[in-house]
């Protein structure tokens, strides 16, 4: 009777530590669904977490899944693109390089490792090659570039112009930059480059004068004063003191003249 009893007593305990494990359990369920807290950080959980990480010493960090991405493009080694999905990437092949990386559902995202640069798309007259935007591409919609009179634009290095080759003109009412041959002016225009010799300061034209107002005058790229006289076909430039009243050896003077 007595061994009987102990038998029974065992099963009543085993049954009791079953009862009480799913108890806990079902305690510990409703507050992972509720909220969780991993590590041991001495302060409350944050509300509007689901899931937060802490540590009393602040010495670990977050290990983020590390995968091998095969592109930007692809899925892999994730069965479908999934928005919100994070990974670290460990593999450089095709567009992506080691990193963390983002999916907006329809692709990998690169979050950059440098403050004010990230994943981008170029378009509208830029290229992008890797993550270095370049100018150049074609406009897929208007562009106006402001100036003021301080803030100016400016291009150098520009080569020699040809008479076979395009004018371009601005519109005075939009700005918009349009192009015109040079052989449906209704001007002709000469032009006359020469090398100075020192002292120099009378130039011959390409043409005889018949207009002073058709005619600009450059020295190294700066546009000068001249007298000339109708009829005739030189100049004589005006020249600041600093130049002993006369170019340089080696200056270059270009002459352009309408007829």
């Amino acid at each position: 009777m007595a061994i009987r009893l102990v038998v029974m007593d065992e099963c009543v305990n085993k049954t009791f530590k079953f009862l009480l494990m799913v108890c806990f359990i079902s305690f510990l369920s409703s507050k992972v669904g509720a909220q969780t807290k991993i590590g041991g950080a001495p302060r409350a959980s944050n509300p509007n977490a689901y899931l937060e990480l802490g540590d009393a010493n602040a010495t670990k960090g977050f290990l983020m899944p590390r995968v091998a991405l095969s592109s930007t493009k692809e899925a892999t080694p994730l069965m479908a693109h999934v928005a919100g999905m994070q990974v670290y990437n460990t593999t450089t092949v095709n567009d992506v390089t080691p990193g963390v990386y983002y999916n907006d559902g329809t692709k990998w995202i690169l979050f950059s490792s440098q403050i004010g640069q990230s994943s981008f798309d170029a378009g509208n007259g830029l290229t992008k090659s890797g993550q270095t935007l370049k100018l150049g591409g074609n406009l897929t919609e208007p562009v106006t570039i402001g100036t003021t009179d301080s803030n100016t634009l400016a291009l150098s290095g520009l080569q020699e112009a040809k008479t076979a080759d395009h004018i371009l003109a601005i519109d005075p009412a939009t700005g918009v930059i349009r192009q015109i041959s040079s052989n449906n002016l209704s001007n002709k225009m000469l032009q006359q480059k020469i090398v100075a010799t020192n002292g120099q300061i009378i130039f011959t034209t390409p043409s005889v004068i018949n207009s002073l107002d058709k005619i600009q005058v450059f020295r190294n790229g700066a546009e000068i004063e001249f007298t000339a006289k109708k009829g005739e076909n030189q100049i004589s430039l005006v020249l600041y003191p600093d130049t002993n009243g006369g170019c340089l050896a080696g200056d270059e003077v270009k002459i352009y003249q309408w007829e």
